[in-house]
């Protein structure tokens, strides 16, 4: 498969100031460029940020989950080609839907430990059996600590090097945005149709008399 890369126009060309573009000595993949895996601990569920464009991931609504559910951002992925390239990281939000902080702050998940697929071509990964940041097994429970409600993740992906030091993968700036819910448990829904009923049988007895 042909891989498409992004890159600069070749040192040499110059424009009408006498300015030089030098070519950028590493880069992003164009296709195939950038994934996020979410698991429950029997699956994977797999979208794309970038491939030739726009992926999966962007407006993904993730799905319903009980609140104190485990489901896991445990695998993350993103390739690079030139020699110069030094690492990856994966940057997340989590917040309200329709409500996003005026500044989010993103958590980081940094990988520097590289697994070559040719030549400079490289693909940056963190995940739980062997992905690893400072030692640490890479996974994150996005429902931890959410009550019920509807939620958006954005996430972007960044990696570094030299010349330049940094490329951003982040949907020119709108960075990629998936949507989720979380729902009462059972037991706490049980609950509260119970109370919801006894209520109404009290409204009833003291209308009656």
């Amino acid at each position: 498969m042909k891989i498409k890369k992004l890159a600069l126009v070749a040192a040499g060309v110059a424009f009408a100031f006498g300015t030089t573009v030098q070519a950028q000595s590493w880069g992003l993949w164009e296709a195939d460029r950038s994934w996020v895996g979410f698991g429950d601990g029997e699956s994977t569920d797999w979208y794309s940020l970038w491939d030739d464009g726009v992926g999966t991931f962007d407006t993904a609504d993730l799905g319903s989950f009980q609140m104190g559910a485990n489901y896991q951002l445990w695998n993350w992925d993103i390739k690079t080609w030139g020699a110069n390239a030094a690492g990856a990281a994966l940057h997340v939000t989590i917040y309200e839907q329709g409500n996003r902080p005026a500044e989010p702050v993103f958590e980081e998940w940094w990988q520097t430990n590289d697994e070559v697929i040719a030549g400079d071509d490289r693909v940056w990964r963190g995940y739980v059996d062997g992905g690893t940041q400072g030692g640490d097994a890479f996974q994150v429970n996005i429902l931890d600590g959410l009550d019920v409600g509807n939620y958006s993740i954005e996430v972007y992906a960044r990696a570094w090097g030299t010349d330049p030091d940094d490329v951003w993968d982040s949907n020119a700036g709108n960075n990629f945005v998936g949507t989720f819910e979380v729902v009462p448990e059972p037991g706490t829904m049980g609950l509260l149709v119970l109370g919801l009923l006894g209520v109404a049988g009290l409204r009833r007895r003291i209308k009656c008399r």
